[in-house]
């Protein structure tokens, strides 16, 4: 079933867990390895120990770009191995695309899986008119007209109006700007390595609907 909860609760405790930490609760709060999403744009988003890790595999926004993206975990200090995390930023994991192919996604976790950090929602779906299917946008959509890409046009789009593309790139409409947009997306492009995904993730999970999906198919039983 497509729940907008599902990672929330299900998915992101278990993605801590993978990286070798627990989580408990007591009178004070304790947060394994992954705490909870932020905005590695924004200071003070996570809690002490933490550092907003972005989860986007585009070049433009983790690494020494980490600051750019608007999508990211809150990462416990110390929990990424020696070597296993970005050469860049070695505190924060490797950024992957989950909606890329087995080939793509080896050749950056290497033997890892790629483990979606967040879902997608009915708001971040467009109607293709190549295939008259519904589908997440992307930020090639914006010179197709499907979307505008504004702040509150979608729900985790990244880089909302284009701000950081166009800065990286002289300015709006060169072909740099473009090219930027295009390798962004929304919540099913971006996600982390991981030595295993907890089988709730979409990534791994052959019951997971997307909203998208359910809008093309409402009457899967996954959706109802």
């Amino acid at each position: 079933m497509a729940s907008k909860s599902l990672l929330t609760l299900l998915a992101i405790p278990a993605l801590g867990a993978a990286l070798g930490a627990t989580a408990a609760v007591s009178c004070t709060v304790q947060y394994g390895d992954l705490a909870f999403r932020c905005n590695p744009a924004q200071e003070q988003n996570c809690p002490k120990g933490y550092y907003c890790c972005s989860d986007d595999p585009s070049p433009q926004f983790h690494g020494t770009a980490n600051g750019n993206s608007v999508s990211g975990m809150c990462v416990k200090e110390g929990a990424v191995g020696p070597g296993a995390g970005l050469p860049e930023l070695p505190k924060c994991p490797v950024p992957c695309d989950p909606s890329a192919s087995d080939d793509e996604i080896a050749a950056v976790c290497g033997g890892a899986q790629c483990c979606q950090t967040a879902e997608v929602t009915e708001r971040d779906c467009v109607l293709d008119p190549d295939t008259n299917m519904w589908r997440p946008v992307t930020g090639a959509d914006v010179q197709k007209g499907l979307s505008n890409w504004a702040p509150g046009t979608h729900d985790t789009h990244q880089d909302p109006s284009g701000i950081v593309c166009a800065a990286l790139s002289g300015g709006q409409g060169t072909s740099a700007f473009w090219d930027c947009l295009e390798a962004i997306g929304s919540a099913n492009a971006r996600g982390f390595c991981m030595g295993m995904c907890p089988p709730e993730n979409p990534s791994v999970n052959p019951n997971y609907r997307s909203p998208c999906d359910c809008l093309n198919n409402p009457s899967d039983p996954f959706c109802l």
